[in-house]
Order: structure tokens, then sequence, then C-alpha cells
């Protein structure tokens, strides 16, 4: 299923003014105090790599015309105080203060990468985190309206994308510019006119080969980002319905829809990939010729090699560190412009979503001591054309047993959903003993009270105790009242006779070990492990043959007669026993009393 284009980020081409605002809008404020102070470590780094090319003069210096420390000078007087007896050993002093000033540079550069590096993964870390937490809490109606494989790509691959593609490439050219600035800096005072040049040649190079292909390199992220969207959902879609892919022989063809997807994300990778280092070897031959011709004119103005050497060494060694600098600004700018279209929808969902609830401990129940009441509830989905319920008047008294029948389609589900307070009506008001249900507070609370069993009950490939104590720590987990919910749901004797290992056995993926009235029956263990005072079951029985569903009713039907159940069912025979009927045309509601044969 291709994405709706509502889910794509924009896809026109942003500056990076505006892709780094991004980022620092859905930065921590200690997130944000902490990028600065890998900046000023940035700025030390850029001062001590500054150094360390700059002392390479001195050195050279002497190595071209040892008497000059006879010729007093800042070498000579370093040369008289520090107490050396011969020409040759201060060289030697000076050759190692050099060396120590290239280690201690290179030590700084190593030191700043590895915070760069625990900074930027840190952050990814914490913004997926947050955008679990974020998804999470959102109201249900907000994953009515979303592929469930965007939640997957966006934590486990955009955020890599915007830490590893965003911030640490802005970190890193951040680091090679300063030290760019301050090397040229000391280069336009050795001689402007040279300096010049190799920051119009290498500088005017690199830009323009950056602004003839930006238009080309945001289109291709763009293309990356659909592609990758395209990837997760095919990916999705063909292993949650690896039954039907088997039955119907349909391997091939999902293979084929991946196999799509995933040429484009990978061709425009490696496009990327290209794009990033495309200029670095033609612009090293440009570099060496430079260094050539740079010789050639020092010799021609500065008449002897003694004069030309140290200033010589001085921009070769410059370039050593500018030229590898450059590329890697250059590169670190491609490789945002790639990612951009990915800030846009991670910024998108954690700026416009509802923030996480705070942490809170379990919500007491809502009690519930007379009835129910829905009063003219009217729920529309979004876009719908008519509303999927109208103007509902309903009561349920608190241990009534409830049976809502109804064709597909006519609102059973939905009606289920507003009771179990997952959304909320359109229009009217539903009432638990006169107070409304409304608020997260309260709706919390009153969904702490119930016990649902779904149609599909999700098995976590997890032990039996705790599959009941769903989301429960393991040292949080309560066995007896995990036992107390297995005998009500008439699971108990199979768990203990029949699987090996008992309550502490593994069920496999989705329950693979267990049938589906076995499957049905852990649901409704589940769902009675907090004791609720209502039990809601939503079509639980009609996946299963007659026997089964006999058997899990059988269980239903021995809980105790003060718990009040609502159950969605296909088949009047599944709601025969219950004191009341719901039955829903269209979104209509017709109830009538019944008398338990």
């Amino acid at each position: 299923m291709k994405p709706s284009h509502k889910e794509m980020p924009a896809a026109r081409s942003r500056g990076f003014a505006a892709i780094f605002r991004r980022v620092w809008e859905i930065l921590e404020p200690w997130q944000r105090r902490r990028a600065l102070g890998v900046s000023v470590l940035i700025t030390l780094t850029a001062l001590v790599e500054t150094l360390s090319v700059v002392s390479i003069v001195p050195f050279i210096s002497l190595v071209a015309n040892p008497a000059a420390l006879s010729k007093g000078g800042l070498l000579g007087t370093a040369y008289a105080m520090s107490g050396v007896t011969s020409e040759r050993s201060f060289l030697l002093l000076v050759g190692f203060a050099v060396l120590a000033v290239l280690v201690l540079g290179n030590a700084f550069k190593t030191f700043t990468a590895w915070r760069i590096a625990l900074f930027t993964n840190l952050v990814g870390h914490e913004l997926s985190v947050r955008l679990v937490s974020a998804y999470l809490s959102q109201p249900y109606a907000f994953f009515l309206t979303r592929h469930s494989a965007e939640f997957a790509k966006s934590i486990l691959d955009e955020v890599s994308q915007v830490t590893n593609r965003i911030i640490q490439p802005a970190m890193l050219a951040l680091s090679r510019l300063v030290v760019t600035v301050f090397i040229g800096a000391v280069l336009v005072a050795a001689d402007p006119l040279v300096a010049l040049l190799v920051v119009v040649v290498l500088g005017g190079a690199y830009s323009l080969i950056f602004l003839a292909l930006r238009g080309v390199i945001a289109r291709s992220g763009q293309v990356r980002y659909e592609a990758n969207q395209l990837r997760y959902h095919v990916v999705s879609e063909g292993f949650a319905g690896i039954k039907e892919i088997k039955m119907l022989g349909l391997e091939a063809v999902y293979a084929a829809r991946f196999a799509g997807p995933s040429e484009r994300f990978a061709r425009t990778q490696a496009g990327n990939q290209i794009i990033s280092l495309a200029p670095r070897h033609s612009l090293e031959a440009i570099a060496f010729g430079g260094v050539l011709g740079l010789v050639l004119y020092l010799l021609d103005t500065r008449q002897t090699l003694e004069n030309a050497l140290p200033v010589v060494a001085l921009f070769a060694f410059a370039g050593y560190r500018i030229l590898p600098g450059l590329q890697e600004i250059y590169a670190s700018l491609t490789t945002i412009r790639f990612a951009a279209p990915t800030i846009e929808a991670l910024h998108r969902d954690l700026t416009t979503m509802r923030p996480p609830a705070e942490p809170v401990h379990i919500a007491a129940p809502l009690p519930l001591t007379r009835a129910i009441r829905f009063e003219k509830v009217t729920f529309a989905y979004p876009n719908a054309e008519r509303p999927a319920l109208r103007a509902v008047e309903l009561e349920i008294p608190r241990g009534a047993r409830v049976g809502v029948v109804g064709p597909t389609g006519s609102g059973k589900s939905t009606l289920i959903d507003l009771l179990l307070g997952l959304i909320v009506p359109t229009e009217g008001r539903i009432l638990a003993d006169d107070g409304p249900l409304d608020g997260d507070e309260t709706l919390r609370r009153w969904r702490a009270g119930i016990g649902y069993v779904p149609q599909h009950i999700f098995i976590a490939d997890e032990t039996v105790a705790a599959n009941i104590a769903f989301g429960r720590p393991h040292q949080a987990i309560d066995r007896a009242a995990v036992e107390r919910a297995a005998r009500a749901a008439q699971l108990h004797d199979f768990i203990v006779n029949e699987l090996p290992g008992g309550y502490d056995a593994r069920v496999g993926e989705r329950g693979v070990r267990l049938s589906g009235g076995q499957r049905q029956r852990l649901g409704i263990a589940r769902a009675l492990y907090g004791d609720p005072a209502i039990l809601v079951l939503d079509e639980a029985t009609s996946a299963l043959d007659s026997a089964t569903e006999d058997a899990v009713m059988a269980a239903i039907d021995a809980l105790d007669r003060d718990r009040t159940i609502i159950m969605i069912a296909h088949r009047l025979r599944t709601v025969e026993r219950c004191d009341m009927r719901v039955e829903i045309k269209k979104g209509v509601l017709s109830v009538s009393q019944q008398t338990q044969g």
C-alpha cells in the first residue's frame, strides 16, 4: 500500500537554516545546552590544531638555516634561554616540541570526535524514547489513520537518519569549518595573496559543485524517504499476513513488491555517496599542482630556498589539514541535504502530537454502582459520509449481561470503543453513575476497571503467567491473581496438566503452541487478572467452532453474577443467555430484554 500524500514530508527544497531550526526545535533544553558545550570543545580543538600547523614554521626555519639561532629573534632568544649547548640539540628539542603539539592536537581531535559521537547517539536514544512515548500516548483514533509500519520506521530508522545524517554531520562540519577558518587566518598572515588564491580555488570549487548538485540531492533524498516508507509497509504487511501469502502462493509477488522500493532506496543511497566523494580526487590533484606552483612563486618572490621553505612548509601542512576538512564539510552538507525530508517528518510528529503522559501509578478503577448510560450519543469517523452511530440512548445496569448483535459494519465495534473510552462521542455524552466519562484522568480510571477480550488475542512470546499479567514487570506479577484468573477462564487444568512448565511455559510467538479456544481463554484470563467490574468481549468467539465456543461461553457463564458483561457477537446463539440484547442496524440501536432459558 502506497503511503498517502499527507504522510509525506514537504518535497520542496529547504535551506540549511530551516533544517537546523527544525533540529533545534526537537531537542530538549538539556540537549541544547550540551550541544553548545560540544561547540565550545570544537573551538578549543580548532585552536590546538591551528597551533600544530603554526608550530611547523620555526622547525622548518631551523632545518633550512640553523645559523638563524645566532641572529637573535624569537628562536635565538628561546635558544639562549633553553640552556641547550648545541644547535643540533636545540633542533631536536624543537622537533620533539612540534611532535608533542601534533600529538596533543590529534588527541583533542579524537576526544572531540568521541564527544560528538556520544552526544548524537544519546540524542538518537532520547528521540526514540520520546517517539515511542508520544505515539503510545495518542488517542485511539490517531491509530485508525496511520499505518503501523510508520511507527517502526520513524523510531528504528528515521531517528538514526536524523542523528547520523544531520546532527552528527553538522557537528563535524562545524568542527572542520572552525579549523579551516583559524588556519586560514594564519595563512593570510603569512602571505595574503596566496591565502586568497587558496580560498578562491578550493572553497570556490566545492561551493560551485554543491550549488550545481543541491537540487539533485534534495530530490534524491525525497525518493529515498518514500522508498523507505514503502519498504517498511511491504515487510509489515507481508509477515503479518504470512498464512494467507503461503496459502495463495504470493511469496514471489510480495518479494517483487519489496524489490522495487528497495532498489530505489539502494540507488539513492549509492548516488548520495558518490556525490559526497566526487570532488575529492580531482581537487587533490589541483591541490598538488598548487603546492608546485606555490614553490615556484615563493622562489621567485623570496629569492632563496631558505626564505621560501618555511612558508612552503606552512602552506603544505595547512593544506594537509584544510583539504580533508573542506571535503568533510562538503560531504556533510550533501548528507544533510539528502536527509532533509526525514527531519520534516520527525519534526511534525514530535511537535504536533499530544505530549506524552507523565509516568503515573496504576490508576484506581472508577467504581460503577448503578448503571452506564449513553445519552443521545452520535459518533462519526473523520471524512465519513455518515455517522457510525446516531443518537444512541442506552442504559446498562450494573451486573447486567448484554449481548450486542448486528451485521458487519453496523456500528457494533464503534459502540464498544465508545464504551471503553478509546474514542469520544461526536455528540452527546456517556455517564457512569451520573458522572460523565470525559477527560484523560477519568477515562484512564474508567478503563482500569474494564477487562477487554478482543476477537484476535495478542500473545507475546513469553510465559503463560506473563501473558495473563500482560505488561507487568516479571517481579510485579501476582501469581495468585494469575491462577485465580486462569481458573475463572477454565484454563488452569490445561496449563498445569498439559503444558510442560505450567505457568512458566513459553507459548511461542503469537501463541503458536495454543489452540484457538485456548488463546481465547487466555485472553479472558488476561482480562480477569485485575478483577474488573466490567468485562467486554468484542466478537471474542466469532472465529471459533461451535464446540470451542461453547467451552469459552461456559467459562464466561461461570463468572460471578455481580460482574457486568458486554459481548459483541455475530451469532444470536452466542448471546441467548444475556439479560439484554442490543441490536444495531446502520448505526441505530434497538434494545430488548431477554429471559434466560
